[in-house]
């Protein structure tokens, strides 16, 4: 069953205000979002020894006793590093094509639980981002706090062994509440009598709000299992006709112990390699 009900963008609008403001009276905690490996655990999990320090072209890097998550650089062209004050994360986005200038600074603010209800970019995106859980931790919505119809909603499925739910669709909405695009998720979750593969080292999904990051763990857990198709169809193009696009994900894991993923290979519906990624890892600090 999906965990969210539909209803009117305005009335979600005002039910989102008391929301929110129930979540900023949480803001005094002093907040240290979950490391890598911590948010890789659950009742399923592994004791995780390993942080990503590689994905693709972005090299990460971390820091302290608990290793939280400090800096990624992508080629050598940009790096984005990150300070944590607070019940706050400060991003600097760094251009090293361009002679080190900054082209933004990303502002994260923190709940008491350590998950992400504002998030500004500027000067890239001159509004503020707010974000609404469930009572799972898991992100249900996204919007612009000037315009709240301009808006990502999240909805989520129950898993097929009953343990937990997984992400299932991200709906796109403008200012004016014109459905843009859905993204549909399906997972290695064991459906249809196949086998279930956990993520034990989980990132965040490409398709979330603009102002979100990949590898910060504030955004809440999206699912257990490893992503095995994605599609997007997307509704709206001016002077175009509405399109869909399929991706499939096939991964080559660690033989290791770790079930760590070495490398995912993307394809298109027609079976045509869209991008092939390698992945590194190293023994964190402390275990």
């Amino acid at each position: 069953m999906k965990l969210l009900h539909n209803v009117p963008a305005v009335t979600k609008a005002i039910i989102l205000a008391g929301l929110m403001s129930a979540c900023q009276n949480e803001k005094d905690a002093i907040i240290s979002p979950a490391t890598s490996h911590e948010q890789a655990t659950d009742a399923n999990a592994k004791t995780v020894t390993k942080l990503l320090v590689k994905d693709g072209d972005a090299s990460l890097s971390y820091s302290g006793v608990r290793n939280v998550f400090t800096k990624e650089v992508v080629n050598s062209k940009y790096s984005k590093e990150y300070a944590y004050s607070g019940n706050k994360i400060i991003g600097t986005y760094t251009n090293l094509a361009n002679y080190n200038k900054i082209n933004s600074y990303d502002t994260y603010t923190l709940n008491a639980k350590g998950l992400c209800v504002e998030s500004a970019i500027m000067p890239t995106l001159e509004y503020t981002t707010t974000y609404v859980y469930n009572e799972m931790n898991q992100l249900l919505l996204a919007y612009n706090k000037n315009k709240p119809n301009q808006r990502q909603e999240y909805q989520y499925e129950m898993d097929p062994d009953g343990q937990g739910s997984s992400l299932y669709s991200v709906t796109f909405y403008d200012k004016n509440d014109v459905l843009l695009k859905e993204v549909l998720f399906k997972y290695v979750d064991g459906t249809d009598g196949g086998y279930a593969s956990f993520d034990w080292f989980p990132v965040n999904p490409e398709h979330l709000a603009q102002a979100t990051n990949k590898y910060l763990p504030i955004f809440g857990k999206f699912s257990r299992f490893l992503l095995k198709q994605t599609i997007e169809k997307i509704y709206y193009i001016p002077n175009g006709v509405p399109a869909e696009k399929v991706y499939n994900y096939t991964y080559a894991l660690s033989n290791d112990g770790s079930s760590a993923i070495k490398s995912i290979v993307t394809k298109d519906s027609w079976g045509k390699t869209i991008s092939s990624i390698e992945r590194k890892y190293t023994t964190p600090t402390g275990l």
